[in-house]
């Protein structure tokens, strides 16, 4: 007895809900983070239990039970790994937000670590120079009321804070170059610096910003 359509079409929606998921643009930078491990793991799940579904027939006279159970099966393991990987997912974005702060910040002004960017730049110290600039560009943003600071918020977060408003372009090129770099494990370059403080130092200046 094959299964009902409509059960497969069940099973089909929890699965491409998931792939649906994994398809957004902030999954690239976690996707390559962890190739080959969990990700890769769930992917090939998921095409696994795909592949079963045209296939499931039972014996004649078997009734609809074999079929509810095959069902009942296949669509707890869709859910738990909708849920797991949810869950590692929420996790990953936790640890994204926190790992840009220090304990001890020295100040919550825009300008001291535009500051302390032009410092760490002279010094040589590429990857904490881009830290401290895009801080700078965080909490120009928040003087200027456009979006509120805080250790939890990853980009995401903060691009839609700022929806449609001028500075909303500009903010997403300038975390996608951090990003690259901080999150990413891009090597940190002075040409990278120079990049992100070209692009804040722009806001900075059209803003009436002190540099």
């Amino acid at each position: 007895m094959a299964m009902s359509s409509g059960a497969t079409g069940s099973v089909s929606d929890d699965k491409q809900q998931l792939l649906d998921i994994l398809q957004q643009d902030e999954y690239a930078v976690y996707h390559h983070e962890h190739s080959g491990s969990s990700w890769g793991w769930l992917g090939k799940l998921l095409n696994k239990i795909g592949s079963w579904l045209p296939e499931l027939h039972f014996a004649p006279g078997s009734g609809q039970l074999g079929s509810y159970v095959v069902l009942l099966i296949v669509l707890g393991l869709a859910g738990f790994g909708i849920y797991w990987f949810s869950r590692r997912w929420v996790g990953y974005r936790r640890h994204r937000a926190t790992a840009l702060w220090r304990q001890e910040e020295p100040s919550r002004s825009y300008e001291d670590y535009w500051r302390q960017a032009a410092e760490l730049a002279a010094a040589g110290a590429w990857r904490e120079g881009l830290r401290q600039v895009y801080l700078a560009l965080l909490f120009y943003l928040e003087a200027q009321g456009r979006l509120r600071v805080e250790t939890w918020k990853t980009n995401w977060e903060y691009a839609a804070e700022l929806g449609s408003a001028p500075e909303a372009t500009l903010f997403r090129e300038s975390s996608l170059l951090f990003d690259r770099v901080w999150y990413g494990h891009e090597e940190a370059t002075e040409e990278r610096l120079l990049a992100l403080r070209e692009q804040v130092g722009g806001l900075l200046d059209k803003g009436g910003g002190q540099r």
